[in-house]
């Protein structure tokens, strides 16, 4: 059983969250080095950069209180994502999992965002914190693009397999992120 993750991983979550700060970023190589998966330091680096220091800093609450129900719902889905899951299809059974943020209308627009864009997933998912304890199921595997999940799903007895982005250990890469990973699922699940 294969565990995919949503944001930056088939939905891009960055640059839309960039953009309602007014800090907008054409790519994700863009984004700050050094702030791994923390979105908030890396959106106040970007303001401070931008403003010559004259900007003030986004505090982490503010920061999730600006995404409703309607960004969560409206999120670009990243191109060749449709195919990538196709692939996953072929090797194994697919799941989304997905965390919800502190933003109080989260949950329901990535539900509202799977019954858009991928209305075979609507029911077929788990938006949780703690997708670690999925890593419990016998087979299952994670693709994620967060290094603390993929560890802790790992910790839990799962495999997990880290998508390259520029905010995690993967970094970037000349290759597709969704290249890499399919080599390495193909890898795992050949080995058993």
């Amino acid at each position: 059983m294969i565990f995919l993750d949503l944001d930056g991983v088939i939905v891009d979550f960055v640059k839309p969250a960039f953009a309602r700060f007014c800090v907008p970023i054409q790519s994700e190589a863009e984004y700050p080095s050094g702030c791994e998966w923390d979105i908030v330091k890396a959106v106040n680096i970007l303001i401070h950069k931008r403003t010559c220091g004259w900007g003030a800093p986004v505090e982490k609450n503010d920061f999730w209180n600006r995404f409703d129900f309607d960004f969560w719902r409206l999120l670009p889905k990243y191109p060749h994502a449709n195919d990538f899951i196709r692939e996953l299809e072929k090797i194994d059974d697919v799941i989304i999992a997905t965390s919800y943020t502190l933003s109080p209308e989260c949950s329901a627009g990535k539900v509202a965002w799977l019954t858009r864009w991928l209305p075979k997933y609507k029911r077929r998912n788990f938006i949780t914190p703690c997708k670690s304890e999925l890593g419990r199921i016998p087979g299952a595997i994670l693709i994620d693009d967060r290094d603390k999940f993929c560890d802790d799903f790992a910790s839990h007895g799962g495999r997990s397999i880290l998508l390259p982005r520029p905010w995690n250990s993967g970094g970037l890469t000349e290759r597709h992120p969704y290249d890499i990973v399919l080599e390495q699922l193909y890898e795992i699940t050949n080995s058993k």
